[in-house]
This record gives C-alpha cells, sequence and structure tokens, in this order.
C-alpha cells in the first residue's frame, strides 16, 4: 500500500510523529485493559490525555475505531469520546476489512465477548 504506514513506537509520541489533522483514521484494537490490579489503571493508553491528542492529529472528519474485550474499557473509552465532542459512528468505517484479529478469535472461541464503537473528530 502507498498510503498506509506502520510505525513501532509508543503512541504516547503521536503528536511527535504527526502535525494536527495529519491523520486519516486510527484503529486500536485490543489494547491491554490493565483492570487485574486498580493500581494498574494509570498504565492505559486510552485516557482524556490520549483522546484529545488523537483528536488533534486526526484530519477533520478523520476516524478513530476502537474494540476490546474488557466492558469497562469501552465504556470509559466511549464517555470520553463523547466528553471530546467525537461523534459516535453507526457502522464500520471500512467495511472491506473483514476477518478476526487474532484475539478476537481467540475470544469468539472462549465465548468472550467484544466491544467496538467508530468516531469521527467532526463535532
Amino acid at each position: 500500500l502507498e498510503n498506509a504506514l506502520c510505525v513501532y513506537s509508543n503512541a504516547r509520541g503521536l503528536e511527535d510523529l504527526f502535525s494536527e489533522g495529519e491523520v486519516s483514521s486510527v484503529i486500536a484494537f485490543f489494547p491491554d485493559p490493565w483492570n487485574k490490579k486498580k493500581g494498574q489503571l494509570h498504565n492505559r493508553l486510552f485516557d482524556k490525555a490520549f483522546l484529545e491528542m488523537l483528536k488533534q492529529v486526526l484530519k477533520p472528519g478523520g476516524v478513530f475505531w476502537f474494540k476490546t474485550d474488557c466492558l469497562n474499557y469501552f465504556q470509559f473509552v466511549k464517555k470520553l469520546a463523547k466528553e471530546l465532542n467525537f461523534k459516535s459512528l453507526s457502522q464500520r468505517p471500512f467495511p472491506q476489512v473483514v476477518g478476526l484479529s487474532v484475539f478476537e478469535e481467540r475470544f469468539k472461541q472462549q465465548k468472550i465477548p467484544t466491544y467496538e464503537a467508530y468516531w469521527t473528530n467532526n463535532a
């Protein structure tokens, strides 16, 4: 693909890699929920500061697609997205993306539910 970029980096540094409004979409599937111990919650990538930065680097109309198997993490990200005026999308932004990730397939086999949502940064 000529229009895709994969970066192996700490995601908290996205604003150092991309200018404001430079990113078309961000897809995050099954980030570690860090919910085994209460003291680990601060290690989660998706918090208010990260979503604010994500909103900055996304182009107008840019898409954020999030999946997790952790319901409380999903609800937390969904609440933050609403607070930051991300607009919820009712259908998959990339319908051509099919199939399940390794994690999703494993969860499906174990009958563990997964949760996903899609947003755009248009208010």
